[in-house]
């Protein structure tokens, strides 16, 4: 997880997936300038970022999905390049991009961020962790409450039926990742939107990451993935 500060404030999350990118959302940087996009790794307490040896990074470039539909927020994701390559440590590790085809469904999901921990709350200066039960996008639209076409086959949604633990605003752009039996992160999805936060009926939404493994891969040949990823090191 990694913070996407816009002016010295923080504005978004995002998750590390290779020496010098960011993948995050594209409602978090559309018609934002590079230059005032600052992103911070390793970060834990942010009010305290020398305890957690957190260091800045320079944004050269971003991109954002073509078909990123800022209405229905439908293609909702972009990368960020970083303007150095980031040295790996324990709390500053790259999540791997997942297996194509896979869906999920029953799986546990994990999602952090310094968001509001609440609807009405505010954002919190700690990195918060939760894990979330990801739903198959039938449950999602036929079952609990948003409309059949809200959802659409580039989403993927994670929470609860009854509501309580869900990303919240501020967590947007950030990871919901899940641990492999080999014990590495794949980034399976991003946190894009909701109805309100941790409502009833209402999960998260989140852009399903498995629909852009290709868009992804064209726009980062220059850089180094998690060990999963088709022999890449």
């Amino acid at each position: 997880m990694v913070t996407i500060m816009y002016k010295t404030h923080f504005y978004c999350g995002g998750t590390l997936i290779s020496d010098r990118y960011v993948l995050t959302a594209a409602h978090c940087i559309r018609g934002v300038s590079v230059n005032s996009l600052v992103v911070t790794v390793g970060e834990h307490i942010r009010s305290f970022p020398i305890e957690t040896k957190s260091k800045e990074y320079k944004v050269v470039y971003s991109i954002y999905h073509p078909e990123f539909n800022h209405t229905t927020y439908n293609n909702d994701i972009a990368l960020i390049k970083l303007g150095q390559k980031v040295e790996y440590k324990w709390h500053s590790r790259p999540a791997c991009l997942p297996l194509p085809n896979s869906d999920y469904v029953g799986e546990l999901g994990v999602i952090t961020g310094w968001g509001r921990t609440s609807e009405k709350g505010d954002p919190t200066d700690t990195l918060k962790e939760a894990l979330v039960p990801i739903f198959s996008n039938a449950v999602c639209r036929h079952s609990l409450r948003y409309h059949s076409h809200e959802i659409t086959e580039n989403m993927l949604c994670a929470g609860y039926i009854n509501g309580g633990t869900d990303s919240c605003h501020g967590d947007s752009g950030g990871g919901l990742v899940w641990q492999g039996t080999d014990g590495k992160m794949d980034v399976i999805g991003v946190v894009s939107w909701g109805d309100g936060c941790g409502r009833r009926g209402y999960p998260g939404v989140y852009t399903r990451v498995t629909k852009y493994l290709s868009w992804i891969e064209e726009h980062t040949k220059d850089s180094c993935y998690c060990g999963r990823r088709r022999g890449r090191t």
